[in-house]
């Protein structure tokens, strides 16, 4: 007995069979079980495609207001640019302290 399987629902059909018992589609001469196979995986890819898009908007918005974040913080925190009189900024002003 050899079988083979309907490319529209995926089931197993007796090959020789010209239309599919279970949905009535046409069934190809050959092989059906790589369109069998192939069609769940497109239809997934399809559907996480656009799932997959709208996280990575996501994301890259949540990365934008993290940069702002930062930049604001770091310009908060950041020193006057200028030295009071006599005083040395560095390694090597620290090293002259001790």
């Amino acid at each position: 007995m050899r079988l083979d399987f309907c490319a529209a629902c995926g089931r197993i059909v007796l090959r020789g069979f010209s239309f599919c018992p279970y949905c009535g589609t046409a069934l190809k001469t050959g092989s059906g079980l790589e369109e069998a196979l192939e069609r769940p995986f497109e239809r997934l890819d399809a559907m996480q495609s656009g799932e997959r898009e709208r996280r990575v908007d996501e994301l890259l918005a949540e990365l934008d207001a993290l940069e702002l974040d930062m930049d604001e913080f770091l310009h908060a925190s950041e020193p006057p640019h200028t030295p009071s009189s006599g005083q040395a900024l560095g390694p090597a002003a620290d090293k002259q302290r001790a």
